[in-house]
């Protein structure tokens, strides 16, 4: 639901990632806290990580556990 996406509750920013650190990894490490929605890892245009990304919860309550 885009409405819930944008509204930014249960969405969390995450910094200091390992480069080496993909979307896959991201969501495998921060699903122990609850339904992911989406989550990214920010990427330059060459397809290298940039150090930061974003999940987005199902509830505040999972993002303020994580």
């Amino acid at each position: 639901d885009p409405s819930l996406r944008k509204s930014g509750v249960g969405n969390i920013f995450v910094k200091n990632l390992d480069r080496n650190i993909d979307n896959k990894a991201l969501y495998d490490t921060f699903s122990l806290f609850g339904n992911i929605l989406s989550c990214k890892v920010a990427c330059d245009a060459s397809g290298k990580s940039r150090g930061y990304g974003f999940v987005h919860y199902e509830t505040e309550e999972a993002a303020k556990q994580s």
